[in-house]
């Protein structure tokens, strides 16, 4: 029983999130894009849609977006790999002040 309502109270974040990052919420945008990245929360791991999301924050000029936006274009991790267009990004997330980027 204890782990339904654990998987519920994950169900109803998730969506919450979903609806808020929608509406454009860059830190929803961030968790969203983390956890499918991860397969958090519930959600199936999903590389391409991780990136979709990172891109979205990055095109919002949130750092960690541009960050992880950067990582996957220069890896070529869920989406084709630009590896010249990801270390533009990735110098913008730096010159931002990303840790990220600077690793």
């Amino acid at each position: 029983a204890e782990h339904w309502k654990e998987a519920m109270g994950a169900k109803e974040m998730v969506e919450k999130t979903k609806k808020n990052a929608e509406e454009g919420d860059v830190d929803a945008i961030c968790n969203l894009a983390l956890w499918y990245w991860d397969g958090s929360f519930g959600l199936v791991q999903n590389v391409e849609e991780a990136y979709k999301w990172f891109k979205k924050a990055a095109d919002l000029k949130d750092t960690r977006g541009v960050a992880m936006a950067a990582w996957c274009l220069v890896a070529g991790c869920g989406v084709e790999k630009n590896a010249s267009y990801g270390m533009v990004l990735t110098m913008s997330a730096a010159e931002r002040g990303s840790d990220v980027a600077c690793y």
